[in-house]
């Protein structure tokens, strides 16, 4: 017989259980742990575990916010949409507790080995405890957020009323052969040409330098912040916004795994990358670039060029980065790895009501890059 309870911190959870049940996770412990010790936006953090005979068998991370529905249309329809709630506060906005989290590049659920047989059953009382913690912390909605094919159990929402669309993907690439000249002999001529083409502009101007970094100091802790904060406001897609703390207590809570990649050009550090390396997989996290050098110095591409290099010297094979900006990474053989969303009103007759306006509002129908998406086949990566 299994029960469900539910904790507010990862700090009550053991942590050799927790370890056990995300031991293939790049993002685990320290990242939840990070979350909660950091302002990175108006949530709260749960985790719903599932024990047997005294013993966790599963552990659902959750989290709760205010959802707009329009977050994913365009900029005018959301303006549009704000207008309305100078009157009405609460317009398309229902408070939502959601299993994932609002900063991961995909979202899981730990089961013991020894239970995943158990998965659908597993999942339909995580869904139920879900249902009665909602009504009792007086929220209205239901959500799993970016969970990819390997959770297609949770189709059986499906039969409680829960609507499931296409979220953003994440990308992912495996690195061929064991040099970066091995990579660019991967990719097609047209991107080969394209790429080489962007390199050699770069051989008369000053030149790129990496560092790589497990901890930084304040300078560079100020300037790094500054850079994120230039990308963020540029990106047209917010769900989290990183606080300054987040960067000081992800080099405490996983500092076997941080990597800061620090780009410079004649001292001035125009760019970096946050990474986590780990399982042979490197996981490029977070981005910021000086805007003055972006264009000039192809750094989006460039950087790359160095990360990939690196992965090579240290003998990784799987490079991951997030959602968004396909294009670039689709240019440099990213494969999509497709997630999705499920969700559904508690109330069965608002519930009725949001289906049409989900299938509307839902990100494929506003970015343009989903309209590409047969051409790059869209698929999960084996």
């Amino acid at each position: 017989m299994c029960i469900a309870k539910i904790v507010n911190s990862v700090s009550e959870i053991p942590s050799d259980i927790f370890d056990k049940l995300f031991e293939s996770q790049v993002e685990a412990r320290g990242f939840y742990k990070t979350l909660e010790e950091s302002d990175i936006g108006p949530f709260k953090y749960y985790y719903l575990l599932i024990i047997q005979n005294q013993k966790i068998i599963s552990i659902a991370p959750l989290f709760l916010l205010n959802f707009k529905l329009d977050l994913f249309a365009p900029e005018n329809v959301q303006n549009y949409i704000n207008k309305i709630r100078l009157v009405f506060n609460n317009f398309f906005c229902f408070r939502t507790l959601i299993c994932g989290s609002p900063a991961l590049d995909y979202a899981y659920i730990g089961f013991d080995k020894n239970f995943l047989h158990r998965k659908q059953e597993l999942i339909e009382l995580i869904y139920k405890e879900m249902v009665n913690f909602t009504r009792k912390i007086n929220a209205s909605s239901i959500g799993f957020k970016d969970f990819g094919e390997e959770f297609k159990d949770l189709d059986i929402l499906k039969d409680y009323g829960a609507i499931r669309v296409a979220a953003y993907p994440c990308v992912i690439q495996r690195l061929a052969g064991a040099s970066i000249d091995d990579f660019f002999k991967s990719l097609n001529s047209s991107k080969r040409h394209d790429l080489k083409r962007k390199i050699k502009k770069l051989k008369d101007l000053p030149e790129l330098k990496l560092e790589v970094k497990n901890s930084l100091d304040n300078n560079e802790l100020e300037r790094i912040y500054e850079l994120y904060l230039e990308t963020f406001k540029r990106s047209s897609i917010h769900f989290e916004k990183l606080s300054k703390d987040f960067f000081i207590k992800i080099q405490e809570n996983m500092k076997d795994d941080v990597k800061f990649f620090i780009y410079k050009i004649g001292g001035k550090i125009v760019g970096f990358n946050l990474c986590f390396v780990k399982y042979g997989v490197f996981l490029d996290k977070f981005l910021g670039l000086d805007y003055e050098y972006l264009y000039k110095y192809h750094l989006f591409f460039n950087r790359f060029f160095l990360n990939i290099e690196w992965c090579y010297k240290n003998s990784l094979s799987i490079y991951q980065s997030g959602q968004t900006g396909y294009d670039g990474k689709i240019q440099l053989a990213g494969r999509l790895k497709p997630l999705y969303i499920y969700g559904r009103h508690l109330n069965s007759f608002i519930n009725l009501l949001l289906k049409p306006i989900f299938f509307i509002v839902q990100p494929k129908n506003f970015d343009p890059i989903f309209k590409l998406i047969p051409k790059y086949k869209f698929q999960q990566l084996n």
